[in-house]
């Protein structure tokens, strides 16, 4: 069943909020030397980045040359968030987990830098593979990268922290310091890093740990997470490709119920309406198996309601006085609203195929 009966109107108007979101993402606000602001303060100032965002924003800017074209200015904005990344993985230690670029907070503590986190690691190698499709990367320091990742193996578990010096005090128990299903993103992130250089060490240790975490996944042994580690799970599956060993219909019952709960009131104790979750169930259900024309619908229409004037977005939708400009939503968004044109476009979901490109 055909979404909405194409209206040009209608996809004039997804196309203009792209064309914002992307003025947004290669500003000066959120690109500085080749340093990918993870957030934004009040004033307009870049916070911290981090590895995350940067290996999200390779395979963005990758994302964009492949469908978009403008080859060129975005290679270049690709070569200098290389050159900085190189600077700060070849020195003898890592650099902190959450570098903090505003100098007043630089002398603050926190207690990310103190371990590496796999998810980190997971993206941004996974981003340097697909942006290595457009630009030279020889010069990448992959053994440095690759050398820490082989720290994180538990054998059939992968360990989501390399704690420096034993898990400090104060750090909280979230998802990102916990093993879980989200970790299928991860699996599948450290798989195309693995194909691109000709690992077959790591696809072994991968493949252990895939089989777990699938039991895991069709089991729903996810619940304890929350809804933006959820969404990463399914995005995994995806990113895995067409398995026969997956329950798809688990991953349809948790878009279905995540998505009524940010349709309705935010939970007491997890807040349903982040503007990252809609963003990542957006475009979960625009995609096959998980093709669901109603809640793409919906979840759009939200998405439009968190978006700035600037191209930017709230973190929670309104009234949220949360000041805060985050970039991770916005690169989300960004793929979100490029999947949901596609569907207004053509009535169908997106094959699962083409999935690959999903950051």
């Amino acid at each position: 069943m055909q979404l909405y009966e194409v209206i040009p109107e209608r996809v004039e108007e997804i196309n203009r909020q792209i064309a914002k979101l992307d003025r947004w993402l290669t500003s000066s606000t959120v690109f500085s030397d080749g340093a990918i602001a993870g957030s934004i303060d009040e004033s307009g100032y870049a916070l911290y980045t981090y590895p995350e965002i940067s290996g999200y924003y390779f395979s963005y800017l990758a994302y964009r040359i492949h469908s978009d074209g403008d080859g060129e200015y975005l290679a270049e904005k690709a070569q200098k968030v290389l050159g900085y990344q190189q600077q700060i993985w070849s020195k003898s230690s890592p650099p902190a987990t959450r570098l903090y670029l505003n100098r007043v907070l630089q002398s603050q503590a926190d207690w990310r830098n103190q371990g590496l986190f796999i998810f980190d690691l997971a993206m941004l190698v996974r981003g340097v593979a697909d942006i290595s499709l457009y630009i030279d990367t020889t010069s990448w320091p992959v053994p440095t990268l690759l050398n820490y990742i082989d720290g994180f193996w538990d054998g059939y578990k992968l360990n989501p922290v390399r704690w420096f010096a034993g898990r400090p005090e104060g750090a909280p128990d979230r998802w990102s310091t916990r093993s879980g299903a989200y970790q299928l993103k991860v699996v599948a992130a450290l798989k195309r890093a693995a194909v691109t250089w000709n690992s077959s060490i790591l696809l072994e240790k991968i493949a252990p740990v895939q089989a777990a975490l699938l039991h895991d996944f069709n089991q729903g042994n996810f619940i304890a997470h929350n809804p933006h580690s959820i969404a990463y799970a399914l995005e995994g599956v995806l990113l895995l490709g067409d398995r026969n060993d997956v329950n798809w219909d688990v991953g349809k019952m948790w878009i279905e119920n995540l998505a009524g709960a940010v349709d309705g009131a935010a939970h007491d104790d997890i807040d349903f309406r982040r503007v990252d979750v809609i963003a990542q169930l957006l475009r979960l259900s625009c995609c096959e198996p998980f093709f669901n024309a109603s809640i793409a619908d919906r979840l759009y229409q939200l998405l439009c309601s968190a978006l700035n004037a600037d191209g930017s977005l709230h973190f929670t939708l309104p009234p949220c006085n949360v000041t805060y400009k985050n970039t991770w939503p916005v690169l989300f968004a960004r793929q979100a609203l490029d999947f949901y044109r596609s569907v207004c476009l053509t009535g169908n979901g997106l094959s699962i195929k083409e999935m690959r490109c999903l950051f």
